[in-house]
């Protein structure tokens, strides 16, 4: 039963609800748009080589791994809030390049943005977790956190697919691919908008004794 009220707890708290939907839409991002959508854009629009998508990939993963820890510290010294929309606005700069660019240069210059964007994003949402963990329930919540996650790695691919498939010939000079990340992005935006404004500030604050509240 104690399991089950710090669920109903944690579920009940608008904060930890907005990061959790947060998580969820960075994972969508990962896997559908990076993972799924990237490669068939990058080789259907511009026929590039199985080299040069792994060269891009490679690049937005380095980019993510070097910012890694700078973007932790970041989050701790500024607030969780406050490089959540930056980092946003980073990601829907990418992912546009993607969604529109029509050369090799202007998708590496997204593949930067990207990951400069998921980089600065990603440690957030964890340490938004972690400060709303109830004591000695750390490993459920930060569970439950990752389920947010798994989820969007699961829908990413598919919600994008059907997009870009329900879409693709309405728009002259963007794919149905390009709209299905178009979508993404948007979608991370106005998530990442709502926690900028509605979640409460963790960093610096003692840990909660009760997330009913």
């Amino acid at each position: 039963f104690r399991d089950l009220r710090t669920l109903k707890a944690l579920l009940t708290n608008p904060t930890f609800v907005l990061v959790g939907l947060l998580t969820l839409v960075v994972f969508f991002t990962r896997m559908g748009s990076r993972h799924t959508l990237l490669p068939l854009i990058f080789t259907a629009s511009l026929g590039m080589s199985a080299t040069q998508l792994g060269l891009l990939l490679t690049t937005i993963a380095t980019v993510n791994l070097l910012l890694v820890v700078p973007a932790g510290s970041l989050t701790d010294r500024l607030g969780r809030k406050t490089v959540v929309l930056p980092g946003a606005v980073l990601t829907l700069l990418g992912l546009s390049m993607f969604a529109l660019g029509q050369s090799v240069w202007v998708f590496y210059a997204g593949g930067v943005m990207l990951g400069i964007g998921t980089g600065v994003i990603g440690p957030t949402p964890a340490a938004y977790a972690g400060d709303l963990a109830p004591p000695g329930k750390t490993g459920m919540t930060m569970a439950l956190y990752r389920t947010f996650g798994d989820l969007g790695f699961v829908f990413g691919p598919v919600i994008l697919g059907f997009i870009a498939d329900a879409t693709e010939g309405i728009f002259e000079r963007v794919s149905g691919l390009g709209i299905a990340m178009l979508f993404n992005a948007l979608s991370l935006i106005l998530v990442a908008s709502l926690v900028a404004i509605a979640a409460v500030e963790t960093a610096g604050r003692s840990r909660p004794r009760s997330l009913g509240g």
